[in-house]
């Protein structure tokens, strides 16, 4: 496997459920069953791609991004990403990957975006100037540069998620994980964002980009790979161009998971 690659190997992840007041109340556990988000996945993922993450609301999809940047812990199985395994060499690993959520909700709504950024500068280690030079520059380059003086709670949909993938580019990863990253941004940066993610991996050939989306035009025009994630199973792993018909239906019956995990339910990705 190359370095700067992602693999995952048999990643499992539940989450307890939840309890009923009257169980609260009454001391009762809800059960040794518990909500299974992925379930046995395994793959990997060599550098120099743009790789896809698919699948239908529900699948799993934000579980397994978050478990390969090492911001959940899975419950069996383990993923190598950039060389280290995680969680055990997960500070080492972070400092390679940027994350991109689909939904931002981490920053500071009374700071300006330069303060925001300056903040997770020096969380991952950037001294001033390092991290002056480096913020002035993408924020031109995602056309920020006038708008960061101006507190974050005033920015539109689209420029925050903007600034999102400047702080998941602020420290200079090799695997840069964007979770539904075209959601909240109009027709031009749409655009734009897809031939950044195209230049950015041509530019060094160890560097991976994980794309999580629902637009099938996405998953055609920029990747090679294409994972399909299906209640919480990986449902196929491959070239898009050859994804067999169906593999987005769910089976007949929203429970009609396999007798093996019978009773578990997934829970939303």
């Amino acid at each position: 496997m190359l370095p700067d690659a992602i693999e995952a190997e048999n990643l499992c992840k539940d989450y307890p459920r939840m309890r009923s007041l009257r169980d609260l109340l009454r001391c009762r556990r809800a059960g040794s069953r518990d909500l299974r988000a992925l379930d046995r996945v395994s793959f990997r993922l060599p550098a120099g791609q743009i790789v896809a993450v698919v699948g239908l609301n529900g699948a799993g999809k934000t579980t397994l991004l978050k478990s390969l940047a090492d911001l959940l812990v899975p419950t069996s199985g383990r993923v190598i990403a950039a060389g280290h395994v995680l969680p055990e060499d997960g500070m080492a690993a972070r400092g390679l990957i940027g994350y991109v959520p689909s939904d931002e909700r981490s920053f500071f709504w009374r700071l300006s975006g330069q303060e925001n950024l300056e903040f997770f500068a020096g969380l991952y280690g950037m001294g001033p100037r390092q991290a002056k030079g480096r913020i002035a520059g993408l924020l031109a380059q995602f056309g920020l540069a006038d708008k960061a003086g101006g507190h974050f709670c005033n920015y539109s949909s689209g420029m925050r998620k903007r600034l999102a993938i400047v702080r998941g580019l602020l420290h200079g990863p090799r695997i840069l994980i964007l979770d539904e990253p075209t959601n909240s941004l109009d027709i031009e940066w749409d655009r734009f964002l897809r031939r950044f993610a195209r230049e950015w991996v041509a530019a060094d050939p160890r560097r991976l980009v994980v794309w999580s989306t629902h637009r099938m035009e996405e998953v055609h025009e920029l990747c090679r790979t294409v994972l399909v994630l299906r209640q919480g199973r990986l449902a196929y792993d491959g070239e898009p161009a050859g994804l067999p018909d169906g593999v987005w239906s769910e089976p007949v019956g929203a429970a009609a998971i396999p007798a093996a995990d019978a009773g578990r339910e997934v829970i939303c990705g």
